[in-house]
């Protein structure tokens, strides 16, 4: 339903239409004079007009001497206009990168290797010393260069630290080439100082994948000679921080 202010307009809008027409085909159109200077003589010269014309040519005129102002806001709505289109560009220029980013990461991050840790040897109460044997395996779809495995020993779960460290490890460099789905045994035995059940070895292993990242997978576990329920030999501990792989450059 149109409301009574709409109705008015429209009625207003046609009543101007038909004044408009009918004055048009009028024989008698009231007539008005238009004069013009003349710019070099100075001379004004008077001619009589129709009203239509008339209206037109002063319409004419005004907008003539607002043209300047005319240029100005539209020169003002083309740099605007161009500031935004600037503005949204770079917008979809900086989506369509960080997709693009996201995407080739994620690709690399499927097809690159992943070294992870096993411990294949439970400790026996009755040995002289303990010594933790620590095999390597490549788990991922492509090579991986093992760069390290750092490791420390902690009396148990409670003397961790918050995180875990990056320096202070003893020398576990390495440079060994682990292909996809292989192991890797020669990691020289990690020398327990005492046989106390639940002590922790803690550290990380660096490797470089076939994209010449560098990666630490970090790794916890307590250590015990027998097996509880919820109690593995090794039984993985320290939370998130102590069980997770980062970027090597994430990781400091």
């Amino acid at each position: 339903m149109l409301k009574a202010r709409e109705i008015a307009l429209i009625a207003l809008f046609v009543s101007a239409i038909w004044i408009v027409v009918l004055a048009l085909q009028s024989d008698t159109l009231p007539y008005y004079q238009i004069c013009q200077t003349n710019e070099y003589t100075g001379q004004e010269k008077c001619s009589p007009h129709d009203i239509p014309y008339v209206v037109v040519w002063y319409i004419g005129q005004f907008l003539n001497f607002i043209s300047p102002a005319l240029t100005a806001i539209a020169t003002i709505a083309i740099a605007w206009f161009t500031w935004t289109l600037k503005q949204s560009t770079d917008k979809s220029w900086r989506v369509a990168n960080r997709s693009a980013d996201t995407a080739e990461r994620a690709l690399l991050d499927l097809e690159r290797g992943c070294i992870v840790p096993s411990f294949p040897q439970p400790m026996q109460p009755n040995w002289t010393a303990w010594h933790i044997k620590i095999d390597l395996h490549n788990v991922g779809r492509s090579y991986a260069i093992v760069k390290g495995v750092f490791a420390q020993i902690a009396p148990n779960v409670a003397a961790l630290p918050s995180r875990p460290p990056t320096t202070g490890y003893p020398d576990g460099d390495t440079d060994t080439v682990i292909r996809p789905g292989q192991k890797f045994d020669g990691i020289l035995p990690f020398r327990m100082p005492t046989k106390n059940e639940g002590q922790v070895l803690y550290g990380y292993i660096r490797y470089e994948d076939a994209f010449e990242r560098a990666w630490r997978n970090y790794f916890a576990v307590a250590i015990w000679s027998t097996q509880a329920r919820g109690r593995h030999f090794y039984q993985t501990v320290g939370g998130r921080a102590y069980n997770a792989e980062v970027l090597e450059k994430q990781s400091d």
